[in-house]
């Protein structure tokens, strides 16, 4: 899967995941349907918010505690 966002993904210790991504509106909309996508099922809730743009981002890459 390969979308121009950056970001990141990362399990939390209760088994939530956590996920920041940026980019272009659209390409954030596509990049969210794929998930969804692909993780139909398996996703209880999503809870949105919007945060800062990290200027110094340029990927998007896997988190570990």
């Amino acid at each position: 899967m390969q979308f121009p966002v950056t970001g990141w993904v990362r399990n939390e210790p209760d088994g939530t995941v956590m996920l920041e991504a940026q980019g272009a509106e659209n390409d954030l909309d596509a990049f969210l349907a794929e998930l969804r996508r692909k993780t139909s099922g398996l996703v209880e809730r999503e809870v949105h918010a919007h945060v800062r743009t990290e200027s110094d981002e340029h990927q998007f890459e896997i988190r570990r505690h």
